[in-house]
């Protein structure tokens, strides 16, 4: 009788050779010492591009950042803001930064105070400027690493073998080499991109403090960490505002891909870390602003403990067996509700904020009461985060942060494009007539849709392209879900698209933001070599608009007709800048289309050839 011949898969069952295995470890250490050397040349280059662009360096920016820094170093870093609103300085000497953004100049100021004693001012000097531009560069070197995590994590997870047995039983695990070439041109991309480069060393600025916030937010989230993730995005948020402009993207996608655990757990790490960075101004007052001491706000702080302590109560009752010890800690954390009600009825609030506040705090009680132990650290989380925000409505916090920090911004420059930017309003406005983000684009006509609205409303185009940036945003995120739950690697496409609409679509942006597109974009490489290159083109086109806003704030432009002995940033490479402007605006919005539309494709890829079966 012929016995059945059984087939196994060799490389599960034969170990590798000693000279293949030396060969891998070969390979491994000659990688290792790759990455080495290009982050010790990425390095130098930085360095080299420090004294490369002097020249054209944009020196009010920087004064700012040293004098704000000062200024947060003399009077207290709590509060520079009250300061502000206090003596109503003008726009070149009034503060729009973010609170971490303050408190990195604070630090910068303490620094060179150390080094040059009694300096009131900024000094050109490599030394002088140390701090800053190693903390650029390890931000910098962040967003690589984060690159190139997300691109291996993906292309290892889509993995398929070139072909399979027709009776596998399981797929193949991917080896560890797998991604690893797209992955690190996904990391050259990032560390070399001339546009990082001349925006944290050239200009010096901080918007390349954006791309490795957002970068580990999604790697968080695809490693399934999505309240780290939260606490990630809301940390970068409190360095730059513009994180609030995509933030949506965290809580639509698990939405969208029908994972609302993971939403709640991102807005929970969110909200945690957003207020407790703020909970400075959360939890003292200023009694006299021309005094720099600050007063504990008890009731305030009372109300925070109580209900941080209300829900840890009831989180370990679940390591109580018997009833009567639970139901006593249950009757504490009744009381403990009561007693944070307590200061906002007292402080002359209605019935109903109170009966709001109570609604909300039985609520949490019940979620930490049901809830696992890791379940109770998300609500403990949310809860002290809502309860420091909720301050500012119950116990009168301040909020010159925030009028300051973050809304100030959008209101100081009310241009239809900043700089020489290229996207939709610089078209616009250079090629159509817009003049102005409050001329009217629309009018709904009075009794449009039925008996509404009942008179005429005028829609002015600021407002117009918000709504139009907030409804891709939105479909934006569907196609991030979709490619979530497809396990396709256009995902890395996906990602990169709300970036994309954000520079694109809406009025008041700068020519820098282009960056956080091309920045993040280097991801995409990991779905298509083709959007690699599309990425280089926004990379370089990034570099050039940066270059040239800082070389109109030196008076190298076509305008003013200045000229430098440089062999880059002179006269007729402005010249040419000026003359693809704005219609490079067009290669802009085609590139948003197109990482639109393969955000919602699939990758294409065939399906694994089938051996044939062995013969019986």
């Amino acid at each position: 009788m012929t016995q059945p011949v059984t087939t196994t898969d060799s490389a599960s069952t034969t170990k590798p050779s000693r000279g293949r295995r030396l060969w891998r470890i070969g390979l491994w250490i000659l990688f290792i010492e790759l990455m080495v050397a290009m982050v010790f040349e990425g390095a130098n280059l930085r360095r080299y591009a420090w004294d490369y662009t002097q020249p054209i360096r944009f020196l009010g920016d920087i004064h700012r950042n040293y004098e704000f820094g000062q200024q947060a170093l003399q009077a207290g870093f709590l509060n520079v803001y009250e300061n502000h609103v206090a003596a109503q300085p003008d726009e070149a000497h009034k503060i729009n930064y973010s609170p971490l953004r303050l408190a990195v100049f604070e630090v910068w100021a303490t620094r060179t105070q150390r080094a040059y004693p009694g300096t009131p001012q900024w000094l050109p000097s490599h030394r002088f400027n140390a701090f800053l531009m190693y903390f650029n560069t390890a931000l910098e070197l962040a967003s690589a690493i984060a690159a190139f995590l997300i691109v291996h994590h993906w292309l290892r997870r889509t993995w398929q073998p070139r072909s399979l047995l027709p009776d596998a039983s399981e797929k193949p695990r991917p080896g560890p080499w797998v991604g690893i070439f797209r992955a690190t041109l996904a990391f050259i991309l990032v560390w070399f991109s001339p546009a990082m480069i001349i925006s944290a060393h050239g200009w010096p600025s901080w918007d390349s403090w954006v791309v490795p916030f957002f970068l580990w937010a999604v790697l968080l989230c695809c490693w399934d960490y999505w309240f780290l993730a939260g606490l990630v995005l809301g940390i970068g948020a409190m360095f730059k505002g513009q994180q609030l402009f995509v933030a949506a993207m965290f809580i639509l996608w698990p939405l969208f891909a029908l994972q609302l655990r993971n939403a709640l757990k991102w807005i929970s790490g969110f909200v945690f870390a957003f207020a407790i960075i703020a909970s400075g101004w959360m939890l003292t007052t200023r009694p006299d602003v021309a005094s720099p001491l600050r007063a504990v706000n008890w009731p305030a702080v009372l109300w925070v403990a109580g209900s941080a302590l209300a829900l840890i109560l009831v989180g370990i009752r679940t390591n109580l067996k018997d009833r009567l010890p639970r139901v006593c800690f249950l009757a504490v954390a009744g009381v403990a509700i009561g007693a944070i009600s307590w200061p906002v009825l007292r402080g002359g609030h209605s019935l109903l904020a109170v009966l709001t506040l109570l609604a909300a705090s039985t609520l949490a009680t019940v979620l930490a009461w049901h809830l696992a132990w890791r379940g109770k650290l998300y609500v403990i989380a949310a809860t002290i985060g809502a309860t420091l925000l909720l301050c500012i409505a119950f116990f009168g916090a301040g909020t010159a942060w925030w009028e300051l920090g973050f809304m100030y911004g959008t209101q100081r420059h009310t241009d239809m494009v900043i700089g020489p930017g290229n996207n939709l309003c610089a078209l616009l406005q250079g090629r159509f007539g817009w003049t102005s983000i409050h001329d009217i684009a629309w009018t709904i006509p009075a009794n449009w849709i039925g008996s509404s609205p009942a008179v005429a409303i005028d829609i002015e185009l600021r407002n117009l392209l918000l709504g139009i940036y907030a409804i891709l945003l939105v479909a934006a995120c569907l196609a991030i879900a979709i490619q979530w739950r497809r396990k396709d690697r256009n995902f890395l496409i996906a990602i990169v698209t709300p970036w994309m609409l954000f520079y694109t679509i809406p009025a008041q942006i700068h020519e820098r933001y282009l960056l956080f597109a091309a920045g993040t974009g280097a991801c995409a490489v990991g779905a298509s070599l083709g959007l690699g290159l599309l990425d280089v083109f926004l990379i370089l086109l990034t570099a050039a608009q940066t270059a040239d806003c800082m070389m109109m704030a030196n008076g190298v432009s076509v305008r003013w007709g200045m000229d430098l002995a440089h062999p880059i940033f002179n006269h007729d490479f402005a010249l040419f800048l000026a003359r693809i402007r704005p219609d490079i605006s067009w290669a802009v919005l085609l590139a948003c289309a197109i990482y639109f539309y393969l955000s919602f494709t699939r990758y294409r890829k065939p399906a694994p050839a089938q051996l044939p079966a062995p013969d019986a």
